[in-house]
């Protein structure tokens, strides 16, 4: 059977027991905070990217069909008309 061994505080010598050694650790100290941070950069920088990539491509949409319509008024103006069209 295992043997817990005994826990035996010491004392100081104003015989006032000496404090419990308490680590204090928080997430700076490992670099968490900074790699979240860095994740939390790379997120918003996708969704930018989404976002521009979206935009582009409405513009595309928009340039495509500012061409179509220049061109029907090209050929409503000098094909389909009475005067000197075909």
């Amino acid at each position: 059977m295992p043997q817990i061994p005994q826990y035996n505080r010491e004392v100081a010598p104003q015989l006032t027991p000496t404090p419990y050694q308490e680590l204090k650790l928080n997430e700076d100290m490992f670099g968490i905070n900074v790699s979240r941070a860095m994740n939390n950069v790379g997120k918003g920088l996708s969704d930018v990217g989404d976002t521009l990539s979206e935009i582009k491509n409405k513009y595309d949409d928009t340039k495509i069909f500012e061409m179509l319509n220049t061109g029907s008024n090209w050929e409503q103006e000098n094909l389909h008309d009475k005067d000197k069209g075909y």
